[in-house]
């Protein structure tokens, strides 16, 4: 039987399938601040970990750093923490700093490896993001994953 997906569960698959589309705007944002409140008023991780994913697709890279690490202080879930930190860092251009995350849970998180490919070919680690790209397991070859990506501007 399958279970219905809890509010914070709902809540960050629609923050990721949002950050993966580019499709933001003021009112999303507020909308997603009020139900990462209510989150936040049950659980000071998981509420703080959906605020930090807010202000990463707002671009406040402080206020995202803040509630992650607050997150990780708080939170019951490291891993999930730790994945979507890296990944918020990626769309953000913190591409050294993502990798870092991300390599927390590589084991745990098979979609960690093509962000950290990702990040890898962003600083013009070609091994290291080739290595990445063919454990993640897609299937485009190499050469069309790094011509045909595009990246965030770097924010080192």
């Amino acid at each position: 039987m399958v279970l219905p997906m809890t509010e914070y569960d709902n809540i960050v698959a629609s923050l990721n399938d949002h950050l993966r589309s580019g499709q933001w705007s003021k009112e999303t944002s507020d909308a997603f601040t009020v139900q990462a409140s209510r989150i936040r008023d049950k659980d000071i991780g998981e509420g703080d970990m959906v605020l930090g994913m807010i202000h990463a697709m707002n671009k406040n890279i402080s206020g995202m750093r803040k509630r992650f690490n607050n997150a990780l202080a708080f939170g019951h879930n490291k891993d999930d923490v730790f994945a979507n930190y890296g990944r918020a860092l990626f769309f953000n251009g913190c591409f050294s700093e993502a990798i870092e995350k991300l390599l927390a849970v590589e084991g745990e998180d098979k979609s960690c490896y093509y962000v950290i490919a990702l990040c890898c070919l962003a600083l013009g680690l070609d091994s290291k993001a080739r290595q990445y790209y063919i454990l993640s397991g897609e299937k485009a070859p190499f050469e069309h994953f790094c011509t045909q990506t595009k990246l965030p501007k770097s924010n080192i």
